[in-house]
């Protein structure tokens, strides 16, 4: 139900929609059936499936392409507003100017850092100068990264999973805090956590049940996005009421 709001939002906001590599894994007959009804409404999508004997890291590796630009975004993610896609190294899809708090630490205040205008909707600061979310530069919920750069570091190191993943590149953080991060005015997705189905990290999330959801989308239900649409966020996650709709 979340992927599907994700891929929703991504046709709805994405111009021009290029194809999304899904890794994904179904841990019961009942997911696996969902998964392929969603994919069978966006035939555009290349899917992969990490249940397999390389694991999550080859099939990541193998889907890079040798160079070019790669964002990772993560189920739970959805696109608020428009965005024409642009490549650009250190883009941060996720930030924004109106963000006060971090939800994932608690709720702490979330300073800004000190900002440079470089487009007429965009802003660039330094990492090392930032704090909490700007401070943070490999991050895989909605980032943007150099393939030249990105494949060599995704097929060095160890990692089995998308957290693991994101924790394995923190390694390397010292080689990017010196560089420039880049966002527009207006955040362009957020993280809706309503829950967490992933057992590496306790992260903070919602109370939505994951068999709940599926009993939901089994019934013909998505999620209303449109309470989601154009809002201007107060942290990168942040909770919203899920609201259901008929498919």
């Amino acid at each position: 139900m979340q992927l599907h709001a994700f891929l929703r939002s991504y046709m709805a906001h994405v111009t021009p929609a290029k194809p999304v590599h899904v890794i994904y894994s179904a841990t019961t007959p009942r997911h696996a059936a969902s998964y392929t009804e969603v994919f069978a409404q966006f035939p555009w999508m290349s899917v992969r499936c990490c249940q397999d004997e390389k694991g999550f890291q080859s099939t990541l590796f193998n889907l890079l392409p040798p160079r070019g630009h790669v964002i990772f975004y993560v189920d739970d993610q959805v696109f608020i507003r428009p965005w024409s896609m642009v490549e650009l190294s250190g883009l941060s899809l996720r930030l924004g100017l109106h963000l006060t708090r971090n939800y994932a630490s608690g709720d702490t205040p979330q300073p800004l850092p000190s900002f440079h205008q470089c487009a007429y909707d965009r802003v660039t600061w330094r990492w090392s100068e930032g704090a909490i979310a700007w401070g943070y530069p490999l991050s895989v919920d909605g980032h943007m990264f150099d393939l030249f750069e990105m494949k060599p570091l995704v097929e060095g190191m160890v990692f089995d999973s998308p957290n693991t993943f994101e924790s394995a590149l923190q390694q390397f953080l010292p080689r990017f805090l010196d560089r420039h991060g880049t966002c527009y005015f207006q955040s362009r997705a957020v993280n809706i956590p309503w829950n967490r189905v992933q057992s590496d990290w306790d992260n903070r999330c919602g109370n939505v049940p994951v068999d709940d959801m599926l009993e939901h989308w089994e019934a013909g239900k998505q999620i209303d996005l449109s309470g989601v649409y154009g809002v201007l966020n107060e942290s990168v996650h942040q909770e919203f009421p899920l609201v259901l709709e008929a498919r």
